[in-house]
Parts: C-alpha cells; structure tokens; sequence
C-alpha cells in the first residue's frame, strides 16, 4: 500500500531542480530545457518523493539515449492536473520493447534492457503513475527521439491565463 506525503511546492523552482540534476548525466552536446505556459508563482500540492523519482526516472532515460541535440521537460495544467511531456532527440525505443516497455521483466532480453537502464525505471515510473491514477504514453520514433507524456489529478493554484495544453 502507497503512502502520499502531499506538500505544496513551488512548479518553476521543483522543475528547475530536476533540470540541474540531470544536466549532471547529460552529454556536452545536448541541451535541456524547460517550458510551461503557467507563473513563475504556480503551486502544486504533490507528493515530491514520488514526483522525484518519476521525473528523473524520464529525464535519466532521455540523457541516456540523446548523445546530441535537445531534452525538453514541458509541463502544464490539464483537466484538473498535471500534464508533463518529456521530449528528447535520442535513439529511440527499438520496437521489439514497445509491447511490454512498463513490465518489470520484458523476456529474454530483460537483464540486457535493465543493464542498458531502458526498461526497469519506465515500470517504476507506471507504477507511481499508476497510484496517482494518473496515465502515461510513450511515442518513440528510431534515431529521432522519444516523447513521454504523464498526466495526473493534481491540485494547483497560481495559474496564469492560457496555462492549459
């Protein structure tokens, strides 16, 4: 059974925080960026362990598999939640993963995938989407990059005007 610590944080400054992580795994060539429509101002009410691990679960992936080009961490309010998009520029998911991509032990190749760090965070990352009844999508096209899309019930005040996908 998962327990939530909700506390109230600030949405610029939590992103700014997992940005500067992972800017620590990241190659020289490749930036990171943030985008959102929301205020500076903009508060959430979410558990951030929980947040913490999914989001650096993503943007460790993205880092992994971008040797060049961009990660983008966007993210915004959606009906009556959190929407994040995760983009990067990288290799992409190969196909033969895409069916069990969420599953803790894929087949065979399981050991392979988890050594390569490609496919134990994502099934962590459904579960915590999961228990937030929330919902997550990958679209991932081979040497053009991979976007990952989560959503989430979340309580936020601050907004500013236009700040919906």
């Amino acid at each position: 059974m998962l327990t939530f610590s909700m506390i109230e944080v600030n949405l610029a400054e939590l992103m700014a925080s997992y940005r500067r992580e992972v800017l620590r795994d990241t190659a020289p060539n490749v930036t990171v960026r943030i985008r959102t429509k929301l205020s500076p101002h903009c508060k959430a009410t979410l558990d951030t362990n929980l947040m913490h691990e999914l989001i650096m679960h993503l943007l460790r992936n993205a880092a992994l598999h971008t040797a060049m080009g961009s990660i983008t961490l966007e993210y915004g309010r959606e009906r009556n939640g959190m929407k994040i998009i995760i983009t990067d520029t990288g290799t992409g998911i190969p196909e033969k993963y895409m069916d069990s991509i969420f599953s803790m032990l894929h087949n065979e190749d399981s050991l392979t995938l988890a050594n390569e760090a490609t496919g134990l965070g994502l099934s962590i990352c459904k579960a915590i989407v999961d228990a937030l009844q929330g919902t997550i999508a990958i679209n991932t096209e081979k040497d053009k990059g991979t976007v990952v899309t989560v959503w989430f019930p979340c309580r936020m005040k601050g907004l500013s005007k236009g700040s919906n996908y």
